[in-house]
C-alpha cells in the first residue's frame, strides 16, 4: 500500500469519525506504528494539517477545520478513470504507460475500486497516427533539433519541410505540432496524421532573437504563446478577429452550458430572441464546421466573410 492511500485513509477517518488511532491504521495497512506516525508528521509538514493527539478521544483528530484533503479520494478516482481510458487508447498516449498506471492504481483506496467500474470516460473520435513518430518528435523537442518532414495538406498537396517543433498538442482527439517552418519562414501548425515521412536532423533550432521579415512580434516566445492560447480551435494565426454566432431554440440551451473559448462573451436572448456568442478566431475553417454542426439552431452574425462562407456551404449541402 502506498503512503498516499494511508494518508487518504487517515484523513477520511478523522473527518468521518472524529478520530483515528495509530494501531487502527497500522492494522488496516499491515505496517508498523512508527510508519503511521511518520505519515501523520508528513501530513503536518506537507499539507499543514492540524493533526493532534487528543486524550479526550484517545486518538488523533483535526484540531480545527481542514479543507486541503477534502474530496481528495474523489479526485484520485476521477484521475484514475480518465488515465485508464487514455492509456487504453494508443492514439492518445502513444507510448507505454503501464508502470505509470500501476503507481496511480496503488493510490486508489480499496473501497473506491468498485466505484471506478461504474464511471466511464469515453474518448471522442481520434485521428490515426504512427506511435514511432512520437519518439522522433520528442527527441527533436528535447535536443532542439530540426525535423525533415514529407507533408500533405488538406488538398493532398505534398511538400518537403524543415521544421522546428515547439509545441505538441492533442486537440479534440487529433495530434498537432506547432512549429517554426523554415520554408514559409513563420510559425505553422501541422497535423501529425498528414506526415508521410519524418526524420531527425543535426540542424539546431535558430535563436529567433532578431525576428524575420514575415514575423512581427515582441519576442518569439510571445508569438508562440499568443498563437496557442488566443484564438478559437487549433487553427492559429496572427490575424485574430471577433466572431459572433446566434443560437436559436434548443441551441440556446446548449450553448449556455458550453465554453468555446476562455475569452468568450455570451449574451442570453430574451423571449424568442437568439443568444449571441462572441469569441476570437484566427481561421474560419474550424468554427464554420462547429456552427454547421448545430444545423438550423445556429448561424454566424459577423464578420460578413464568415456569413458568406456559411451561406455558400449551406447551398452546397442543399445541392447534395
Amino acid at each position: 500500500m502506498s503512503q498516499t492511500e494511508r494518508i487518504l485513509y487517515l484523513d477520511r477517518m478523522m473527518r468521518a469519525n472524529g478520530r483515528v488511532t495509530v494501531q487502527q491504521a497500522a492494522a488496516e495497512f499491515e505496517v508498523c506504528d512508527r510508519q503511521i506516525k511518520r505519515d501523520i508528521q508528513y501530513m503536518r509538514d506537507r499539507f499543514d494539517a492540524p493533526v493532534e493527539y487528543s486524550r479526550a478521544v484517545h486518538g488523533y483528530r483535526y484540531e480545527r477545520a481542514f479543507k486541503k484533503l477534502e474530496f481528495a479520494d474523489q479526485h484520485f478516482v476521477l484521475f484514475y478513470v480518465i488515465l485508464k481510458s487514455l492509456i487504453g487508447n494508443q492514439q492518445y498516449i502513444p507510448v507505454e504507460s503501464k508502470e505509470l498506471f500501476g503507481s496511480i492504481e496503488e493510490s486508489i483506496p480499496q473501497n473506491y475500486k468498485d466505484l471506478c467500474k461504474n464511471i466511464e470516460y469515453q474518448m471522442p473520435s481520434v485521428s490515426l497516427i504512427n506511435p514511432e513518430q512520437f519518439m522522433v518528435i520528442f527527441d527533436a523537442v528535447i535536443y532542439r533539433k530540426c525535423l525533415n518532414i514529407a507533408y500533405r495538406n488538406l488538398k493532398d498537396e505534398a511538400s518537403e519541410r524543415l521544421i522546428e517543433p515547439e509545441r505538441v498538442i492533442n486537440y479534440g482527439g487529433t495530434w498537432y505540432m506547432v512549429c517554426f517552418d523554415r520554408k514559409s519562414n513563420e510559425i505553422r501548425t501541422f497535423h501529425l496524421a498528414r506526415i508521410d515521412d519524418i526524420k531527425l536532423t543535426d540542424e539546431k533550432f535558430l535563436s529567433h532573437k532578431e525576428g524575420y521579415p514575415n514575423m512581427k512580434f515582441k519576442s518569439y516566445q510571445d508569438e508562440l504563446n499568443d498563437r496557442v492560447s488566443n484564438a478559437y480551435g487549433i487553427f492559429m494565426g496572427k490575424n485574430v478577429q471577433k466572431v459572433t454566432v446566434a443560437f436559436y431554440g434548443e441551441g440556446r440551451r446548449l450553448i449556455e452550458s458550453q465554453q468555446w473559448h476562455a475569452k468568450q462573451k455570451l449574451t442570453v436572448g430574451k423571449g424568442e430572441e437568439p443568444s449571441l456568442l462572441t469569441f476570437p478566431v484566427a481561421s474560419f475553417t474550424e468554427v464554420l464546421g462547429k456552427i454547421l454542426s448545430f444545423g438550423a439552431l445556429a448561424k454566424p452574425v459577423e464578420p460578413p466573410e464568415l456569413v458568406e462562407l456559411w451561406r455558400a456551404e449551406v447551398k452546397k449541402m442543399a445541392e447534395l
